[in-house]
């Protein structure tokens, strides 16, 4: 006498993607050891199917500069506050831009602030963003970004730096930036 298997395809496609909860895992693969023929056939067909996927790799982007600027400083500035030195604009491709404000903190000490936009994207485009800062190949510092695609990058001292931003599937490089 037979006894028919209570556990359907359905079942198994999400054993087999992960989506059961982990009790219900654990179930169904006692169930599959006890040597259900039905679901270990469907079992050993259905893997057939399952192919690792293709790590994606990141696009790269060189981004050109659109605008610098070098802004003298302000003769009244305020003691102890920093002040803007120099604004640059960065494109990528028509697709990512960036937007980098230096600030002077004291002689030879900066902070750069900075966005990351995605032209006609959303906010969602740059919510996992990573910034890098690297100096002569080195990394020297890594951010994220906000969820307006602000980031700030503190200490920075006078040298030729590039930078990297991450979003998405994306890399995008600005390479030669003097501080």
């Amino acid at each position: 006498m037979s006894t028919q298997c209570e556990v359907g395809l359905e079942q198994i496609v999400e054993f087999l993607s992960g989506q059961t909860s982990p009790s219900r895992q654990e179930e169904l693969q006692n169930h599959f050891d006890s040597g259900c023929q039905l679901c270990n056939e469907r079992l050993n067909s259905l893997k057939e199917f399952d192919v690792e996927p293709e790590p994606t790799e990141h696009e790269q982007l060189l981004a050109q500069p659109l605008f610098d600027t070098e802004l003298q400083p302000s003769p009244i500035a305020v003691r102890g506050e920093a002040t803007l030195t120099r604004r640059r604009l960065y494109e990528a491709e028509h697709r990512i831009c960036l937007d980098i404000q230096q600030l002077e903190v004291e002689p030879g000490l900066f902070i750069l602030e900075g966005q990351v936009l995605v032209r006609g994207g959303g906010l969602d485009d740059v919510a996992d963003a990573r910034v890098s800062l690297y100096r002569s190949g080195v990394l020297v510092h890594e951010t994220g970004v906000d969820e307006l695609g602000d980031f700030e990058i503190p200490d920075v001292t006078s040298a030729v730096y590039d930078m990297k931003v991450t979003t998405g599937n994306m890399e995008v490089f600005v390479k030669g930036i003097q501080i």
